[in-house]
């Protein structure tokens, strides 16, 4: 068990913020455990959909809005850590195949729409109106952004393209430093939980730095889809 540990834990080379600095810490562990009960890759990536499903249903049976924060933020972490735990097993195993990729572009589709909906129904539950609202339209948009970058061979052009995973060495330099922020705070499903899981104490007596955060990561969303949208019109019309 030892030996399947260190292999697993000196493969790895993730490129997501919080995979890589959180993420990592967890995953030759668990990756070792379903190793060695011969779980396939598929059956680990598939269990996001129950995760995603316990997200929303916490919303139901968790009236407390602070206590929902947690419950919801450890889901999404673990998520999160279950999307990066089966291509580890998959590719120690030699089970890598197309087909996972379709399945975990498929269980992408439900946890991210479902980790930010029970925040905001949770936020709508406590009075948090407002929240709850944008929290929907995160939802709405990062489906849109996923469609996107998912479709793009509809039209002729490689998704790689328009990615922005790739990490430029850091320097203290103002664009550097506003992509490190992004990274951190507003990359996707895997940030705010993290972020409201990390800094609970914070959001657990200030409730509105919570409010105040989906607030800007709405806006960063916005940003990011109209740029590559921008992007993506030019490229087609340069093909065309």
């Amino acid at each position: 068990m030892e030996s399947i540990y260190k292999k697993i834990k000196n493969s790895q080379n993730p490129k997501e913020f919080w995979s890589k600095n959180f993420s990592i810490i967890f995953l030759p562990f668990f990756s070792t455990i379903f190793i060695k009960l011969r779980i396939h890759p598929n059956i680990i990536t598939l269990m996001m959909v129950p995760l995603s499903f316990l997200s929303i249903l916490s919303t139901i049976f968790i009236q407390n809005f602070r206590s929902g924060l947690l419950v919801i933020s450890i889901l999404g972490i673990l998520i999160n850590l279950v999307d990066f735990v089966d291509g580890a097993v998959a590719r120690y195993s030699n089970k890598t195949s197309l087909y996972g990729k379709y399945l975990d572009r498929l269980c992408h589709y439900i946890a991210n729409p479902s980790i930010f909906l029970s925040y905001g129904i949770l936020s709508i539950r406590n009075n948090f109106e407002t929240t709850g609202i944008v929290f929907i339209f995160i939802a709405l948009l990062d489906l849109f952004d996923a469609a996107s970058k998912d479709n793009l061979y509809l039209i002729n052009l490689e998704k790689k393209t328009f990615s922005y995973s790739k990490q430029e060495k850091f320097r203290l330099e103002l664009k550097n430093i506003s992509s490190f922020i992004v990274r951190i705070f507003f990359s996707s499903l895997t940030s705010i939980p993290h972020i409201v899981f990390l800094l609970y104490p914070l959001f657990f007596y200030f409730t509105e730095l919570f409010s105040i955060y989906i607030f800007f990561y709405l806006i960063i969303i916005l940003l990011k889809i109209l740029t590559r949208s921008k992007n993506i019109y030019s490229q087609y019309k340069k093909n065309e």
